[in-house]
């Protein structure tokens, strides 16, 4: 699988209020996630499109202005972040940002074509000078580091932004900043990237893919490449969801793609209803009956783009006051007016049977397990129908990323 996002944005990073030994803390840690994913299905979004979110990665962002801001639009940023609760703006969200990039690297480390990597350029109008201190503090905490632009030059900024993001993503993404994003009047843009690029526990068998058709929303009907193999996986039915769950494990050990299958083909609307009403039932553990069995897994093989405004969702979300020009930022640079102007996320995803981006590489074969290709299937999981997925890193399940395809 590869997974490229990037998030053209004024604004993003992770805000966690790790509050140990709280009776409501899984609440607490998905508070952001669950209202992310419920304003994006919400009633402004066409149920007949694919969609795709970091939900890490805007929550990544929102830290690295967090801690550089104050007042009432720190108060704001805190609110959508789930850590209202709190008495203060706490450290160890901070520090929980920078273990988990840390996390990251290990995972990956000594494996062929695996990439997982977060990363922030923040980049601010040249004419206000960033202090050394907020500096410092965005890369310890967030590995963001701060580039002075000319934003007079508007082609020439975009083209320097769009080019420091192709070079730190190997060409995977390219050309994300456009010459509209960049506003004369904005001094200040984050382009903040999660960079995903990961395989599959066990791969798929090239040879037993085949074409078959795909019911997708709005009456679409593609022919699509369906991939095949027989694992052992965490699989359930929840009842309330009218749905099947599927749990697969990917190279790294912490990493897991979860797909939540409706019964119906025509099921999905229900099951986006049900979602926003109680989004937190598909990464709460304890909300699911999981066993542990042989399945015959058929997925599609995907390619899905998607593109989202984050500054109308964050607005949406109450986070207002970074936008406007009083915007209380006075500890990230000197110079009046700072302030943010738009918000954009770029996420594109693919996946195969290997799990890696053919265009990131050779191809290493993974070892495949022997008892899963012995083992008679308990469980059939077709996805020829639309479907909800996510991928999660442990130990704290954070919601790398939210999709939904529909064809």
């Amino acid at each position: 699988m590869a997974v490229k996002v990037l998030l053209l944005l004024l604004c993003l990073n992770t805000v966690r209020s790790e509050l140990h030994n709280h009776s409501d803390e899984r609440s607490d840690r998905f508070y952001f996630t669950n209202k992310l994913i419920k304003t994006l299905l919400g009633p402004d979004h066409d149920w007949t499109t694919s969609v795709l979110v970091s939900p890490f990665a805007m929550e990544f962002g929102l830290g690295v202005i967090a801690f550089g801001s104050s007042g009432e639009t720190l108060e704001e940023i805190k609110n959508a972040a789930g850590v209202h609760l709190l008495e203060k703006w706490s450290n160890h969200s901070h520090g929980y940002a920078r273990r988990i990039i840390a996390d990251m690297k290990e995972m990956v480390k000594g494996q062929v074509n695996v990439q997982l990597e977060a990363s922030t350029v923040i980049a601010i109008n040249s004419e206000y000078m960033p202090y050394r201190k907020y500096k410092d503090k965005a890369l310890y905490w967030y590995n963001a580091e701060m580039q002075p632009l000319n934003f007079q030059w508007q082609e020439l900024a975009a083209n320097n932004l769009s080019d420091y993001i192709s070079d730190h993503t190997s060409g995977r993404i390219r050309n994300l900043v456009q010459l509209g994003d960049i506003d004369q009047d904005a001094p200040m843009l984050v382009a903040s990237y999660l960079d995903a690029c990961v395989k599959w526990a066990n791969r798929f068998d090239e040879e037993e893919t085949v074409i078959e058709r795909f019911y997708g929303l709005g009456g679409k009907r593609p022919l699509l490449h369906v991939m095949k193999g027989i694992f052992f996986a965490n699989v359930s039915h929840n009842p309330d969801l009218r749905a099947k769950i599927l749990t697969l494990p990917l190279q790294g050990g912490n990493l897991s793609m979860t797909f939540v299958l409706p019964d119906k083909r025509d099921g999905m609307p229900d099951l986006l209803q049900k979602l926003i009403d109680d989004t937190e039932i598909l990464w709460n553990p304890e909300r699911n009956t999981y066993k542990y069995v042989p399945v015959y897994v058929l997925l599609p093989k995907i390619r899905l783009e998607s593109s989202i405004d984050g500054k109308k969702v964050l607005r949406q979300m109450g986070v207002n006051k970074v936008f406007e020009p009083d915007a209380e930022l006075e500890q990230i640079a000197e110079g009046a007016n700072l302030h943010l102007s738009q918000i954009r996320q770029k996420s594109v995803m693919d996946f195969d049977e290997w799990g890696v981006n053919s265009a990131a590489g050779t191809k290493v074969m993974n070892s495949d397990n022997p008892d899963s290709a012995r083992a008679q299937p308990e469980v059939r999981f077709k996805a020829d129908h639309p479907f909800v997925f996510t991928m999660t890193i442990r130990p704290r399940n954070d919601v790398l990323y939210f999709g939904l395809y529909g064809g």
